[in-house]
């Protein structure tokens, strides 16, 4: 056998594929209710009978991509991931400079809190603590 060749694989048909014998057996049990109810073949459910008038079909997943996904799709996380390395380089811009500045306000208020504190004579001091008599 070859290096190239590929492994074989058990594959089990079904005798009805594609379930015909389902579809054309009239004697199923929501059938007869959505009948007695006057639906009939060839209508689709629905207040003006827009719905689906086939039945719904499976097809055969045979890839390791998520549910939804199509192989067109796959690549598609490199332009996600760069619009949002943008989006992160934006926000770490915009907020960088107001954090350099809030700092230095805040040191500075700090600062002179203290000191209008120390100078004003409703505020006894002990060490650390401020004490207010109102």
């Amino acid at each position: 056998m070859s290096m190239l060749a590929e492994r074989r694989r058990k594959q089990k048909w079904a005798v009805d594929p594609q379930n015909t014998a389902w579809s054309n057996d009239d004697s199923k049990f929501g059938q007869r209710m959505l009948e007695k109810m006057g639906w009939s073949k060839g209508k689709g459910l629905g207040a003006q009978e827009q719905g689906a008038t086939d039945h719904i079909k499976v097809q055969v997943k045979n890839n390791h991509l998520g549910l939804g996904a199509t192989i067109n799709n796959e690549d598609n996380w490199i332009a996600h991931q760069d619009d949002f390395n943008q989006l992160l380089a934006e926000l770490n811009t915009c907020h960088g400079q107001e954090t350099t500045d809030s700092s230095d306000k805040k040191e500075k208020k700090s600062f002179s809190l203290e000191e209008k504190s120390k100078i004003s004579k409703n505020r006894v001091h002990y060490m650390k603590f401020t004490k207010v008599y109102c």
